[in-house]
């Protein structure tokens, strides 16, 4: 017998690897933001990283961001503006944070229509667009340029790494998980802000 048939573990055992890989990037997430940050933030911090993790693994593996996901991260960072916010302060908090989702998300869909029209095929997906709205929520108006920028240069590196290891640029058909650089960039931009770094 040949084998004929039999299904190829290969794909199930690299699933595997990166199932395992994205749990320690989570775990260890949480643990640095409970060694770093009070107790309240750190709590946020790891779901926020949770999150992350799991809309880049899936969008590395089928191109699509999860709407659950991205819904969970806008209801979390609406519940950490709302614990953290003194009453009095809501009624201006809360219009402002609207503001940077709209300002952010919107961003990103001109990206979107304009790399659309002057390339003929799409360079962002919706979901990129409603992850950006999203993030927005846990990040102020000084960190969100920085969520972009790593997004961008983490993207950047990854198409440079497969040209040096490769010896050739990714086909202009090549479609690029943009959701999986921007998850981690917007969990990273919030920490940063939260240690006083940015």
């Amino acid at each position: 017998m040949s084998g004929e048939g039999r299904p190829d573990p290969a794909p199930a055992t690299s699933a595997r690897t990166r199932y395992w890989q994205s749990f320690a990037v989570a775990f260890a997430a949480a643990i640095f933001s409970f060694i770093t940050l009070p107790l309240t933030v750190a709590v946020f911090s790891t779901l926020l990283a949770g999150l992350a993790i799991w809309i880049a693994f899936v969008d590395l593996e089928d191109l699509i961001i999860p709407d659950l996901a991205t819904a969970g991260i806008a209801i979390l960072g609406l519940t950490l503006i709302l614990l953290e916010t003194p009453p009095s302060a809501l009624s201006e908090e809360i219009p402002d944070v609207l503001m940077r989702a709209v300002t952010a998300g919107g961003l990103l869909f001109l990206v979107r229509v304009a790399f659309k029209r002057f390339a003929g095929k799409e360079g962002l997906g919706l979901g990129d667009v409603k992850l950006m709205a999203a993030g927005a929520t846990f990040l102020s108006w000084a960190s969100l340029p920085y969520a972009l920028i790593l997004a961008a240069a983490a993207a950047i590196m990854v198409i440079v790494a497969h040209r040096i290891r490769q010896g050739a640029w990714l086909d202009r058909e090549t479609e690029i998980p943009f959701g999986a650089f921007l998850s981690p960039a917007i969990w990273a931009a919030f920490l940063l802000e939260r240690l006083y770094l940015l």
